[in-house]
């Protein structure tokens, strides 16, 4: 990969519940820490030749950071992501025992051909799950997990600072 695109802060959709109802404190917040991502991100990129793009979103479908994708496919892709994180977990309550709670979910991975998708959740206080998602071709599922391990824990350490 020689260059991947920063497209920014952009909203799902236009027509998402957080353009009309999240205060301006939670999007500054939100904002700010979409912002702080981005390093994270381009070091993810340059440690994983073969990364075709990446992104943190909210479960809600709010893009906070996305590189390698344009503009235009940035609102599906975060919606996808928050739909896809949302019915894996689905999928985890439905087949954990009556009896026994569910752990919360870790990781959802897509495997086509020689690409991979991967959706890791960091848990924030006040905002609830953030949603790093990452894409790459050409890559053992084991390297890719150990990079995404690295980039969450960053991420986790960062969404717990105090004033992000």
């Amino acid at each position: 990969m020689t260059s991947l695109m920063h497209t920014g802060n952009v909203p799902a959709a236009e027509t998402s519940e957080w353009d009309m109802e999240t205060d301006t404190e939670t999007v500054s917040k939100l904002e700010e820490i979409g912002t702080a991502t981005l390093p994270i991100l381009e070091s993810l990129a340059e440690r994983l030749p073969t990364l075709e793009g990446a992104m943190l979103c909210t479960a809600d479908g709010y893009n906070l950071c996305a590189l390698g994708l344009e503009s235009y496919q940035v609102g599906r892709l975060a919606a996808m992501t928050s739909t896809m994180f949302s019915v894996s977990n689905g999928a985890i309550d439905a087949i954990t025992s009556d009896d026994k709670e569910a752990s919360p979910l870790e990781q959802v991975t897509l495997k086509s051909g020689d690409s991979q998708y991967m959706i890791y959740p960091i848990q924030h206080d006040q905002l609830g799950y953030l949603l790093m998602s990452m894409w790459a071709q050409e890559i053992t599922l084991g390297e890719f997990l150990m990079e995404a391990k690295i980039s969450a824990r960053e991420l986790t350490r960062l969404v717990q600072i105090e004033d992000l």
